[in-house]
C-alpha cells in the first residue's frame, strides 16, 4: 500500500523541490575607512559585501538533516604593501598562487564548509510534516592591520607608502544533507573587491567592488 506526502516515506529532496527567492547581493556604496590611531599599524575597513536569500524547503524525511546556507571561497588574491623604495611585503596563498587549487575556503575555520553559523545557515531536522520557510544572510569585508614600518626591520620609522589589494570570491547558497554529504547548489554569486591606498602623507584612498549573478 502506497502513501501520499507521508513524512515516513523516503521522498528525495531535489533541486526542483526547493524554492529560492528575493536573492540579493550588494557591496556598500561607501569609501574605505582608514584608521591611523596606532603608531604601530595602519588599519583600513572596506565596504561590506552582503548576500541574502529566502528559501522554501519541502518536508524533510525521517532520519535526515539538511543545512542550508552560504559557502564562500577565494579564487584570486593579490595583496601588496609597499615601503617607499625599499621594497614590499605580500600576503599570499601559495596553493592558489601556483595553480594547485582553483579556490580556497573562506570559512571562519569553525563552521567549515559554511561561511559562518549564525545568520549564515539554517538546520532542518527530519521528519517535518510541512514546508519550511526561512532567510539566510552573510556579510564580508576586509579589516586588516598593516605595519607602518618595514616588517622585517628593527626600525620603527613609518615608511608605508601604498597598499594594493585585489581579491575575487565565489559565494554559493547550498543545501546539504549532513548524513550523505549530498550538496545542492541553489545560487552562485561572484564578487570582487579592489583596494588601492596610495600617498600616506595625504591618505588618498579608493576602493571599489562589484558582484554578479551567473546563470544557475
Amino acid at each position: 500500500m502506497g502513501c501520499i506526502q507521508s513524512i515516513t516515506c523516503k521522498a528525495r529532496i531535489r533541486r526542483e523541490n526547493i524554492v529560492v527567492y528575493d536573492v540579493c547581493a550588494t557591496i556598500d556604496q561607501c569609501p574605505t575607512r582608514i584608521e591611523e590611531t596606532s603608531p604601530i599599524v595602519l588599519r583600513y575597513k572596506t565596504p561590506y559585501f552582503k548576500a541574502s536569500a529566502r528559501v522554501v524547503m519541502p518536508p524533510i524525511p525521517r532520519h535526515e538533516t539538511w543545512v542550508v546556507g552560504w559557502i564562500q571561497a577565494c579564487n584570486q588574491m593579490e595583496f601588496f604593501n609597499t615601503y617607499s623604495d625599499l621594497g614590499m611585503s605580500s600576503w599570499e596563498l601559495p596553493d592558489l598562487r601556483e595553480g594547485r587549487v582553483k579556490a580556497i575556503s573562506d570559512s571562519d575555520g569553525v563552521s567549515y564548509p559554511w561561511y559562518g553559523n549564525t545568520t549564515e545557515t539554517v538546520t532542518l531536522v527530519g521528519p517535518t510534516n510541512k514546508i519550511s520557510r526561512f532567510s539566510v544572510s552573510m556579510n564580508d569585508n576586509f579589516y586588516p592591520s598593516v605595519t607602518w614600518a618595514v616588517p622585517v626591520s628593527d626600525s620603527n620609522v613609518p615608511l608605508l607608502t601604498r597598499i594594493k589589494r585585489d581579491q575575487s570570491f565565489t559565494t554559493w547558497l547550498v543545501a546539504m544533507n549532513t548524513t550523505t554529504k549530498e550538496k545542492i547548489i541553489l545560487q552562485t554569486i561572484k564578487w570582487r573587491m579592489r583596494v588601492d591606498i596610495e600617498g600616506m602623507e595625504t591618505m588618498l584612498n579608493s576602493a571599489c567592488g562589484k558582484c554578479c549573478f551567473p546563470t544557475n
